[in-house]
């Protein structure tokens, strides 16, 4: 269900805050470490960052939402996963997956969890 955010500063707000938590953190601890040519570790650290989503559901973090648990939900998540892995590999920097979860964690906030 959409609930977008109407105001400038929260959205402002949101995006600043997105750029840290969840997408450079995020980043840097599920990509930071891949480098080209390695398929096992991308796999892994796609894996990885799909079941990252539903474990904070089960440790109880503050970051964490009820759609973390939802399997339609964890397969875009798989779809974002696998776009940063492969933009970090063939980039060879950090950057490219930063900006691109970045990008689709300010969406989907702005549009259905303001």
């Amino acid at each position: 269900t959409l609930h977008p955010i109407a105001s400038r500063n929260e959205m402002l707000t949101l995006s600043l805050a997105a750029f840290i938590v969840p997408s450079l953190m995020e980043e840097l601890v599920f990509r930071g470490w891949l480098e080209k040519g390695a398929p096992i570790a991308a796999v892994v650290s796609l894996v990885a960052f799909i079941f990252w989503h539903p474990l904070q559901v089960m440790i109880g973090s503050p970051f964490a939402r009820p759609e973390f648990m939802d399997p339609l939900f964890l397969s875009v998540v798989g779809v974002l996963g696998l776009a940063c892995s492969l933009s970090r590999i063939r980039s060879g920097s950090i950057w490219p997956p930063v900006v691109i979860h970045w990008g689709v964690a300010v969406v989907w906030k702005a549009l259905f969890a303001g």
